[in-house]
């Protein structure tokens, strides 16, 4: 089935798009708020009064029904422009009761995303459930009509669809656990954690994500900011099932081992250099240069390039190089040909796939899409030394998802192009002189 020529979005700030491009909203706070409550309202109708308390909420006492009957006539004005005339994609019909949009129900999000987590209550088997929740609850942008501020936000339309996304995204939460696959739900959780700072359900689902995806000790310092906020704001302590949480998770640190980097799940040390060459000579200032640059004092990561023509040595530059900085990295050395030379360069998702999966992770539970397996993969390295090395890169946008981001990392890249968008120490790689 085809998209609909016009969707709009309401969970998070108001959007709309004509034929999949961005359009303009009214400049009226009035007409934007309309039109915020009616797509959420849709296929209802809103009555009149409710219009007024939602929309006129700060200056409901001079608003009067026929202010709504203008703001109405206004909106329609906008809606025509928009359709450039076209009858039946989008229209504000009078009912007994107030106004309603009469409209594709599919062409807002929040009906997407009702029909989605209704799909997903009635689905048989946890992975089906998982998925349609996934899809779900990446519709949600943020807030409900973030960007409305005037509406009046302890209204049951808007308290009603804020609960739905946060029921979804806990919902959410449950499977990717129950599924072994808690990076799908973590920066949903995070950042209504965020949102909802005392919210102390969402917290320790977040708690929960964040144990399994092997960050028990961002999880803990989490806990004690809850409960030093709990106690300033509310002064209560955090309830029993924050409490649980928090002992399960202390719980499995003890198993793992003490504090700081001790207590890190164990993961395997990758060495996926291949051989380097025993007679390797020349170069000797450029070995030297990039030995300096990646050997670091693990304050933040450094990354070099090495530029050059083709079949002029960069790849044994690096793999010698790369050989003669293991020691300095023994938390692994991850090498990938990124084919960046050929027709088709390797794919970043592919790549970071058979990086984590090297670093230990379940091939069944790989996140699904490049950010989320780009997010793991930094998670996973963020306090270890490891070095990586891509080889033949294309371009910066087929690097950066590779990066590892942590302090005491390293990257170091060759390519046959200068690469501007990187923030590296470029060596450019020369042929051989006559000695």
């Amino acid at each position: 089935m085809n998209d609909p020529p016009l969707r709009f979005g309401v969970l998070g700030p108001l959007i709309a798009e004509k034929n999949g491009r961005p359009v303009d909203l009214p400049r009226s706070n009035i007409l934007r708020g309309l039109l915020g409550v009616l797509l959420l309202a849709q296929p209802a109708a809103l009555p009149v009064e409710r219009i007024l308390d939602l929309v006129w909420s700060t200056r409901r006492a001079r608003a009067r029904r026929g202010t709504v009957q203008v703001g109405i006539s206004r909106l329609r004005e906008w809606l025509a422009e928009l359709t450039e005339g076209r009858p039946g994609l989008i229209g504000v019909d009078h009912a007994p009761s107030g106004y309603r949009l009469s409209m594709d129900p599919s062409a807002v999000d929040m009906s997407r995303f009702r029909a989605l987590t209704a799909e997903a209550g009635d689905a048989s088997g946890r992975a089906e459930r998982h998925r349609l929740l996934v899809r779900a609850v990446a519709l949600s942008r943020g807030p409900v009509l973030a960007d409305l501020s005037t509406l009046d936000s302890g209204d049951p339309l808007l308290r009603m669809a804020h609960e739905e996304v946060r029921r979804a995204a806990l919902a959410l939460a449950e499977t990717a656990l129950t599924v072994g696959r808690p990076y799908d739900a973590l920066s949903h959780l995070e950042a209504m954690a965020a949102a909802a700072p005392l919210d102390e359900p969402v917290h320790a689902s977040l708690l929960k994500l964040l144990a399994a995806c092997e960050r028990p000790a961002e999880a803990l310092e989490r806990y004690e900011a809850l409960r030093a906020r709990l106690t300033e704001n509310l002064g209560v302590s955090p309830s029993s099932q924050v409490q649980r949480v928090h002992l399960a998770i202390l719980a499995r640190d003890r198993e793992i081992g003490g504090p700081g980097a001790e207590h890190r799940p164990a993961l395997p040390s990758p060495s996926l250099l291949p051989p380097d060459i025993v007679d390797f000579v020349g170069r000797d200032e450029q070995v030297e240069r990039l030995l300096d640059l990646l050997d670091g004092d693990g304050r933040s990561m450094t990354m070099a390039l090495v530029v050059g023509a083709g079949g002029i040595g960069k790849t044994t530059l690096v793999t010698h190089v790369a050989h003669r900085l293991r020691s300095a990295f023994p938390d692994g050395q991850i090498y990938v040909d990124l084919q960046g030379a050929e027709a088709l360069p390797a794919d970043p998702g592919e790549v970071l796939g058979r990086f984590l999966t090297a670093l230990g992770v379940d091939g069944r539970a790989l996140p699904e899409g490049v950010p989320e397996r780009a997010e793991r993969l930094r998670s996973l390295v963020a306090d270890r030394r490891v070095l990586v090395v891509l080889d033949n890169a294309a371009d910066e946008r087929q690097i950066r998802p590779l990066l590892p981001g942590g302090r005491g990392c390293a990257v170091l890249v060759n390519s046959r192009r200068r690469l501007p968008g990187l923030s590296a120490h470029t060596l450019r790689l020369a042929a051989f002189d006559v000695d």
